[in-house]
């Protein structure tokens, strides 16, 4: 005979010689416990309900378990740990938003705020170098001009003048004007001699007349001290006639150690050579200023640019959070439902209000649900 299990449709084919009063046996697709009883002998009917193209299985007949039949029912029905078995160790759509809509934004944002200010601070780095290596470039010329112009005019100036003897240089006045001339704000002209039958050199026209007229080598040495080398190897540079040049470190008038460009030009026809020195920091200290402050700068966009980041990464943590826990739990209700509707509990409910595709996949289960529900009701009528 045919035995119908009640609660999904499954039917097995039972040996009615086999069946005695109050056997029960274990739906395999359901796990629901189907009692059968002792079948009444009455003409037999033709089973035209058997439905030819669904499977009937067989089934071996077990002695009564002797169970409660609340236990039973319990054991029909999968529990949370039945349900939630196969899940471990795979990775969760919660997790999967997390990485696509948070971190890989994120990292992406935070690099582009790297490298554009990267780009910021290198641009800055170039800007100021050039300029202040053109600044640097200006200055040098400036000051070989101003030596080789110096340089022609004491030349022409003791040509017109023979009788002018070296220690009457500074009581000339026009002599004086055209030997010792500023050379920028820092800077100025002097006038010494290649070394004579002696090996001495003096300055003749000097801003500081204190260095007049004594041994260089002796006076420089004190003023200049570790630094002396650097400014000896320009001052002698121009004793063969040619022109020198080069840079020192010397003391400005704070008393601070700063860099130096000195000009060496022979004065043509006589022994005496021009040196046009100059603080090279007189030009290059607007490009530094400059430079501080475009460092300032570039150190306010970091700190912006930074807050940008943080502010970003703590609004779109929020709005995946949500929005995914949000999705997460809808498609878990989802998920719920279909289990609860796939061991048989055709009466389960959830409130799923979502006008997207998450609300179509609840439509959907619903009409499947009821659609069960329909064909269950019409097996249980074809079966009384």
């Amino acid at each position: 005979m045919i035995i119908l299990c009640e609660e999904c449709g499954k039917k097995y084919r039972v040996d009615p010689s086999k069946v005695s009063e109050g056997m029960k046996f274990k739906c395999k697709a359901c796990n629901h416990i189907i009692t059968v009883s002792k079948p009444e002998v009455r003409a037999p009917e033709p089973e035209a309900f058997i439905e030819p193209e669904e499977e009937v299985g067989t089934v071996k007949i077990e002695m009564p378990s002797a169970e409660p039949e609340e236990k039973s029912e319990k054991r029909a029905r999968p529990t949370s740990d039945v349900l939630k078995a196969g899940k471990k160790g795979r990775i969760g759509l919660r997790f999967k938003m997390m990485l696509l809509f948070f971190a890989l934004p994120i990292i992406i944002v935070a690099a582009a705020g790297i490298l554009y200010l990267w780009q910021m601070s290198s641009l800055s780095l170039l800007l100021t170098g050039q300029s202040a290596e053109t600044v640097k470039i200006m200055a040098q010329d400036l000051v070989k001009e101003k030596a080789r112009s110096a340089s022609k005019q004491i030349s022409q100036y003791i040509a017109t003048h023979p009788e002018l003897n070296k220690e009457d240089f500074n009581y000339e006045m026009r002599f004086r004007l055209i030997a010792v001339q500023k050379v920028g704000l820092t800077g100025y002209t002097s006038l010494y001699s290649i070394p004579d039958e002696q090996g001495l050199s003096t300055f003749w026209m000097h801003p500081n007349a204190k260095l007049v007229g004594i041994n260089t080598t002796e006076s420089m040495q004190k003023i200049l001290g570790r630094d002396f080398n650097d400014f000896n190897k320009i001052y002698q540079g121009a004793y063969k006639g040619a022109e020198a040049e080069g840079y020192y470190f010397g003391k400005d008038a704070d008393g601070k150690k700063q860099e130096i460009y000195m000009v060496s030009s022979p004065v043509e026809g006589t022994p005496f050579v021009v040196a046009a020195t100059v603080f090279l920091d007189e030009f290059t200290r607007p490009i530094r200023v400059m430079e501080t402050r475009s460092q300032k700068l570039i150190t306010n966009a970091k700190y912006i640019i930074s807050a940008i980041i943080i502010g970003t990464i703590i609004f779109i943590g929020l709005v995946v959070s949500i929005y995914g826990n949000l999705l997460v739990n809808k498609i878990r209700s989802l998920t719920d439902l279909a289990q609860r509707i796939s061991i048989g509990d055709l009466d389960a409910e959830v409130n799923i209000k979502s006008k997207d595709e998450i609300g179509d996949l609840y439509e959907a289960i619903v009409r499947m649900q009821e659609s069960i529900r329909l064909s269950m009701e019409r097996l249980r009528r074809r079966r009384k």
